[in-house]
């Protein structure tokens, strides 16, 4: 294997990948041994009472390097932080009697009663943070006495202040003209171009995709219709990586469709999915670019996932790729294989390499979409319906490579994958990570 790995090597395609352009969700499930490190220190330290040399440990342990999401300094005993969520910036200090933060969440030109019961609204949802007001300017605060402020009540107040504050701060905006912006230095603003990229291609699957779905007798292909309708969210959460009440729109189609105590039939689910759908795309250019900008971030929203676990979700759900193919549904069952890939890099934080080769098979599917961004070469031409096997394969070899040092075991085989069409190879990628050896000996 590592004769054919040098051979990709020295074979290669000069690949052009724009190294600003990010994809999907954050997820710090995986952390390294460094920060893992760092967290049982500041447990040793902070049991001993070092507050300050614990909380310095656990800074260290929430900062990404590759991020650059956390940073934090001593100033006369006391450490002065700062972090990092999307749209918002924390800020605090752990002094050696009690520990706050706050983050700036909009500026109130005017205040009145329906913003004033909506803050209040939300505030009973929060556990360790509370909204204030103070100079015209909201707030979300935290703060404890340093008896009360382990590093594991420290992280999970952070991670409800960053998550809560990032997520309400757009919607808020929208909601009440009153507000304005604050504070809000720190977001690289998105290129015209890769905007216009976006808001185009996003147009294009959201029509083809509520075409298609129109075709569809919908009383007898509701699951199929159903896998379309949240494959075109997940895929526009991966792939646009929208902020504000465009994520907010694909949070909606998630849970209407899997919100457990909704027992309405999957016929009215997808009708309900639809109309949101054709909401955002009633959303004007202007509007839709001004959701569209490069963040950083410290806390994921992912939640935890063993390689078995994939594995298990992957071979459940490419039985019924299976079946809608043996149907003759290949539309279908494209989606379904696409569905996939998307689902597992929205719900959870998996180990990298799976979500790296997760990202090669989208990538297949999305040649143009790619191609536009300025990433080459295009490793699938539908119109030719040919690959760069050579790209692909020398790609994989880099993944493999950075797998090893995790999974010694790491065994994926290029050879088992299928190039007779873009839905083939997916499955046959899909069906090659679920079978890798994950084990660490």
């Amino acid at each position: 294997m590592k004769i054919i790995d040098t051979l990709f090597d020295i074979f290669a395609p000069n690949a052009k990948e724009p190294a600003d352009v990010k994809f999907g969700r954050y997820s710090d499930s995986y952390k390294t041994d460094l920060q893992h490190q760092s967290l049982d220190n500041a447990t040793h330290e902070y049991e001993k009472n070092n507050y300050l040399e614990a909380y310095r440990h656990f800074f260290t342990y929430l900062r990404d390097e590759r991020e650059d999401n956390v940073h934090f300094e001593v100033i006369n005993n006391e450490i002065h932080f700062s972090l990092i969520q999307g749209s918002k910036r924390i800020n605090g200090v752990a002094g050696t009697e009690k520990i706050w933060a706050e983050t700036a969440m909009a500026k109130a030109i005017a205040l009145n009663v329906s913003l004033m019961r909506k803050l209040m609204e939300i505030n009973y949802a929060l556990r360790y943070c509370r909204y204030a007001l103070h100079n015209d300017v909201i707030y979300l605060k935290f703060n404890t006495g340093i008896l009360d402020g382990s590093p594991q009540k420290l992280y999970f107040a952070l991670k409800e202040m960053a998550i809560s504050a990032d997520r309400q701060d757009d919607t808020l905006l929208n909601e009440f003209s009153a507000l304005e912006t604050i504070d809000s230095t720190h977001i690289q603003q998105m290129p015209d171009k890769e905007k216009s990229v976006k808001y185009t291609f996003f147009r294009k699957w959201a029509e083809e995709t509520l075409q298609e779905v129109r075709r569809l007798d919908p009383n007898i292909f509701s699951r199929g219709i159903s896998y379309m309708l949240l494959n075109l969210a997940y895929k526009t959460d991966y792939l646009i990586v929208p902020h504000g009440t465009l994520m907010d729109a694909i949070e909606r189609v998630h849970i209407l469709y899997f919100n457990e105590s909704e027992e309405a039939p999957i016929v009215e689910k997808n009708a309900a999915m639809i109309r949101e759908f054709e909401k955002m795309l009633a959303i004007l250019p202007d509007e839709f670019n001004r959701q569209l900008y490069r963040t950083q971030t410290t806390f994921g929203i992912t939640n935890f996932a063993t390689p078995g676990q994939v594995a298990d979700i992957i071979y459940e759900l490419l039985q019924d790729a299976k079946e809608y193919k043996r149907r003759k549904q290949l539309a279908i069952a494209h989606n379904v294989v696409e569905y996939i890939m998307h689902y597992c890099l929205f719900h959870y934080g998996m180990p990298q390499c799976i979500r790296e080769l997760l990202h090669v098979g989208i990538r297949v599917l999305n040649g143009d979409y790619f191609e536009a961004l300025g990433f080459t070469p295009q490793y699938f031409n539908p119109n030719t319906n040919t690959f760069d096997k050579t790209a692909i394969k020398h790609h994989i070899s880099g993944i493999r490579k950075r797998a090893l040092k995790d999974y010694p075991l790491f065994d994926f085989d290029v050879k088992n994958l299928d190039y007779r069409s873009a839905t083939d190879f997916v499955y046959s990628l899909l069906l090659e990570i679920a079978n890798c050896n994950y084990n660490d000996r």
